[in-house]
């Protein structure tokens, strides 16, 4: 193989693990806690579960403003999840607005606005 032959090999493999992975990994940033709890929702109300990541998008469900255990299946968005972690309060909230993760809650899978879950233990509800 001649070293014209191994490069045009090497970028075919790259190109081809890009094709077969990159939708994913577009798709929803991996990591985070497992589960979310949802917070900074009025007492009684709910939060939207949306079909796609879009307050505009159809409802897929909802969850009660103390709901625990919702599964995180990845957060796209801004911040970056790991810059995300290292804020509090108010500043998490307002960076929150920019971000949607998409979650599994009691068979309801669907999109919530990142600024209304925190980490949560595990499913509990």
């Amino acid at each position: 193989m001649t070293p014209r032959t191994a490069k045009s090999s090497t970028k075919h493999i790259i190109l081809f693990s890009l094709l077969c992975f990159a939708p994913n990994a577009l798709h929803a940033e991996a990591g985070g806690p497992d589960h979310w709890a949802v917070s900074g929702i009025k007492q009684n109300g709910t939060l939207a579960i949306h079909v796609k990541p879009n307050a505009r998008s159809p409802l897929a469900g909802s969850a009660p403003y103390d709901a625990r255990g919702l599964q995180n299946l990845g957060c796209k968005g801004t911040p970056s999840l790991s810059d995300w972690l290292k804020l509090h309060g108010a500043a998490r909230r307002e960076a929150g607005k920019n971000r949607w993760c998409h979650v599994r809650y009691r068979g309801i899978e669907g999109w919530v606005r990142g600024k209304y879950l925190v980490e949560d233990g595990g499913p509990f509800r």
